[in-house]
């Protein structure tokens, strides 16, 4: 890298003194708390410079930092090109006062003062952040979204909030919630086993007014219905009184739900008949996300099912919609479901390709010989919403050619990110690589390319957008390194390569059908319930 990112920091301390104003008629003297948080910003800068692939420029990292800082403030092109316009008056009126002499020195420290005259400039775009830590929290944020859509800063709370959905723990009721047409908030889930469950709450339940202690509000007063949830999410052993509307008939009903931590099942299984020929059945494994602790899970849980149910001809693993998880855990995951010698998962940084769990930084345990599913014949059920781990865990073992995968084609997301925790509690997750399926010298990419199934399928659904976007449609976003390895050629199509196999899937499939078309009849009719519309544009229509 050009510059020395310590000496950044350093330098910090001496821009930092000066005052920061966060409107034309306001300032305020920097205090060492204000110093520090400026230093933190000077930190992330160097972090998003080192985000893989690596910017070994810091002029033009610089640059990409200053537009993540002011698009994190603006909505619109115009108003992001009024931001960049002004900094650059700033950055021409200091070098017309200082001159200089085009050092190196000089150079740095006019580095440093862009990225202090960036945040006071985003801070004060309307609506001003006149508090210095939201506006400070607001710079953190632009400073790391600035690289690629996955990096990110997260201050405590949202750090918080990111370990539990990884963990599988949450504290509150232990319902799905949406906002409602008639500004209620509908329950489209029950969790089971979970207090809301305990307190006789259904699937369907429109919830109309919240009471905690002696305060009691109604949904329809919350003009953002994230403040709503608040309301009824809370720390265990807490009490919260619901005001719920039931059924056809709009029933008044009043239940009071006692809070708990909640440990969210992320496998799924049950047995699926074949519609055709009933006593041939399927063991059906749905596995939601690859958070800690799902090894565990589903090979506890797959055991238990083929236990009981000897006569299973096939395994059917779903991960539609699984956005993915811990890179360590899917990596369990499949190997519990191969018998491989070889590795199953290769990563490309900006150190080259190894194969994973071979670099200091990746502690993993050693691969476990057997198959848990004893050579049955298995199929992948994927969609859109299949992501990251989940892409891993189908695409091995469709390059191993250990299962049929059906559905429509994934995510195509391809990167992993690391996370961490800061000082002050809040955290980061930072793009470190770009992870391979297969060995470092023969492998397949996913990023960009994702997996494509062998047997086309899209269930049935409540509402899909016209343009369906990918990874590859987000701005900013990491270009593959190449989508195969030399020598390492697209397989010819699983139905000339092995019909048989190709058949079986298509078998599995009838029964995973008619188990959707269950699911998808008992959506309506909560949806009907919940009166819910579907939308008349895609979501990034009606943001435009």
């Amino acid at each position: 890298m050009n510059m020395n990112l310590r000496r950044l920091i350093a330098l910090s301390a001496f821009a930092f003194a000066f005052s920061f104003s966060v409107s034309a008629a306001e300032a305020r003297t920097a205090t060492s708390d204000d110093t520090r948080l400026w230093e933190k910003a000077a930190e992330l800068t160097g972090a998003a410079c080192r985000i893989y692939p690596a910017i070994e420029n810091l002029d033009q990292c610089l640059d990409k930092v200053v537009h993540g800082i002011f698009a994190n403030r603006t909505k619109t092109p115009k108003q992001l090109e009024a931001l960049m316009h002004e900094l650059k008056v700033r950055i021409a009126a200091r070098r017309s006062i200082f001159g200089g002499d085009g050092g190196v020195e000089q150079h740095e420290r006019e580095l440093l003062y862009q990225m202090v005259d960036a945040i006071e400039i985003s801070c004060a775009a309307p609506p001003a952040l006149t508090d210095f830590a939201l506006c400070m929290d607001a710079a953190y944020h632009g400073i790391l979204s600035s690289r690629d859509p996955h990096s990110r800063y997260m201050n405590a709370e949202e750090f918080a909030e990111e370990r539990s959905d990884i963990t599988g723990d949450l504290q509150g009721i232990g319902v799905n919630m949406t906002p409602t047409e008639d500004k209620a908030i509908g329950i489209l889930h029950v969790i089971e086993g979970s207090p809301a469950e305990k307190a006789g709450l259904l699937d369907g339940d429109r919830i109309v007014a919240i009471t905690n202690g002696d305060e009691r509000v109604l949904v329809s007063s919350f003009t953002n219905p994230n403040d709503a949830r608040g309301k009824i999410t809370g720390k265990p052993n807490t009490t919260v009184t619901l005001e719920i509307l039931r059924g056809e008939d709009d029933k008044h009903v009043t239940l009071s739900v006692v809070r708990a931590a909640i440990k969210v099942a992320m496998v799924e299984t049950e047995i699926l008949a074949d519609p055709k020929i009933p006593n041939i059945t399927y063991a059906y494994v749905k596995i939601t996300q690859f958070g800690s602790r799902v090894r565990e899970e589903m090979v506890g849980k797959v055991n238990r099912l083929l236990a009981k149910n000897k006569s299973v001809k096939g395994i059917i693993f779903d991960v539609r919609g699984n956005p993915g998880g811990l890179l360590d855990e899917v990596h369990e995951v499949v190997d519990a479901l191969v018998d491989s010698a070889e590795p199953l998962v290769s990563i490309r940084s900006n150190d080259g390709i190894h194969a994973y769990g071979t670099a200091s930084d990746e502690a993993m345990p050693e691969p476990q010989p057997g198959d848990i599913t004893r050579g049955l014949p298995m199929a992948v059920l994927v969609d859109r919403g299949s992501a990251s781990a989940a892409e891993i865990f189908a695409g091995s073992l469709k390059e191993l050619d250990r299962a049929v995968i059906i559905g429509k084609g994934t995510w195509q997301k391809g990167t992993v990110q690391g996370h961490g925790g800061l000082y002050d509690g809040s955290g980061v997750a930072l793009t470190q690589s770009e992870y391979l399926i297969g060995s470092p010298s023969k492998w397949a990419a996913v990023q960009c390319v994702g997996v494509v199934p062998d047997i086309l399928y899209e269930m049935e659904v409540f509402w899909k957008p016209k343009k369906e976007k990918r990874e590859c449609d987000l701005p900013d976003v990491v270009v593959s390194g190449g989508a195969r390895s030399a020598g390492n050629p697209t397989p010819e199509r699983l139905l000339l390569r092995d019909p048989l196999r190709y058949r079986m899937g298509e078998q599995m499939l009838e029964a995973v059908k008619v188990r959707d078309h269950k699911k998808f009849l008992k959506s309506e009719r909560i949806r009907k319930l919940l009166k819910i519309v579907p939308p008349k544009n895609d979501p990034e229509d009606m943001d435009e």
